[in-house]
């Protein structure tokens, strides 16, 4: 487990996945309702009209091969349709876009005081007297890199 250091202070996050999950889950949830807020009004569109396209395509080649028929003609098509997504300049803008939404949503989370001051002491192991919740060093040599690792690590828990 990752180590943080302040002060001559040495912390890690709780090992314990589940308790990591019950202590933080005002993270989680606070992460979620900003992301939603940052990019509620960014019109996805271009990009959902390229999944549909995308899933129709992949539908009908699994139908394709059920019947044990052909698929080179869908899979050229299937990958024609991902070059255009990949290099599609204005797809591109959208996801650069939103990216910059999540960092804001991000930056906001680790500059929210009380939810901080709350969360932080449960998922780490150490003293809580040791906290220096007023001091950016602090907060940018621990606090942001437990938070970014407890999203690391429950995502990684998630996916398995």
């Amino acid at each position: 487990m990752t180590e943080y250091e302040y002060n001559g202070n040495k912390y890690t996050l709780k090992p314990d996945v589940l308790e990591l999950y019950r202590d933080g889950i005002d993270l989680i949830s606070e992460r979620k309702k900003l992301i939603f807020e940052e990019t509620k009004g960014v019109d996805r569109s271009l990009i959902l009209k390229y999944e549909k396209e995308l899933r129709d395509l992949q539908r009908s080649k699994l139908m394709l091969e059920k019947k044990k028929k052909e698929t080179d003609k869908i899979d050229k098509q299937i990958q024609d349709l991902n070059d255009k997504f990949e290099t599609d300049s204005e797809v591109d803008s959208i996801n650069t876009y939103i990216a910059g939404c999540i960092e804001m949503a991000m930056l906001k989370l680790l500059l929210n005081k009380e939810l901080i001051k709350r969360v932080i002491p449960k998922i780490l192991e150490m003293d809580e007297e040791t906290f220096n919740f007023n001091d950016f060093i602090f907060i940018e040599k621990v606090v942001s890199k437990v938070v970014i690792d407890f999203f690391f690590v429950t995502t990684q828990n998630r996916s398995t």
